[in-house]
């Protein structure tokens, strides 16, 4: 079934932007942009596309966000190890005071004992993984920081390779 939208839509996208017909003059006229842009671009230049492929892993690939991203994801997933941290060095508070109360019989003393050192050793792992994630989140904000110049230029020639990209389409 056909939409009955479809047809206005088309003709107000046509309108809105024509598409110019394509003439061996308006091809001629192309070809000699981009023999001259050719010859105006520095070594660089010429390797833009091996440029944008490596800015590409890293920006895409890897996962490298700007820094302020970064920085928030760290503060973020910090948050949520010092949280745990806290849990259990709150429940290991509460096991002693509650060591502290009297009469209690000597197998109660032993099991708080018991309990209190697993929640001691779940709290030494608690603290490893924690440390872990801040070696780990603060290289990536430093990574964040170091590709931060050149998320310019990649932008660039994302850019550049769009506006290539729709011109050849044409063709």
């Amino acid at each position: 079934m056909r939409n009955p939208f479809q047809g206005s839509v088309l003709s107000i996208f046509q309108k809105a932007h024509p598409i110019e017909p394509l003439t061996e003059e308006s091809l001629e006229t192309a070809v000699k942009k981009a023999v001259e842009a050719a010859r105006k671009a520095t070594p660089e230049e010429l390797n833009w596309r091996t440029e944008l492929h490596e800015l590409k892993m890293r920006f895409e690939g890897s996962g490298i966000r700007s820094v302020d991203e970064t920085k928030a994801n760290a503060d973020s997933e910090l948050g949520k190890h010092n949280g745990r941290v806290r849990e259990i060095e709150d429940e290991i508070k509460a096991l002693n005071k509650l060591l502290t109360t009297p009469y209690l019989q000597g197998s109660q003393i032993a099991g708080i004992k018991r309990k209190i050192e697993k929640f001691e050793g779940m709290l030494a792992e608690a603290k490893q993984i924690r440390e872990t994630q801040i070696r780990v989140w603060g290289g990536r904000v430093r990574d964040a920081k170091t590709w931060a110049p050149h998320r310019a230029r990649y932008e660039e020639l994302k850019k550049r390779e769009r506006e290539i990209d729709a011109a050849t389409a044409r063709i």
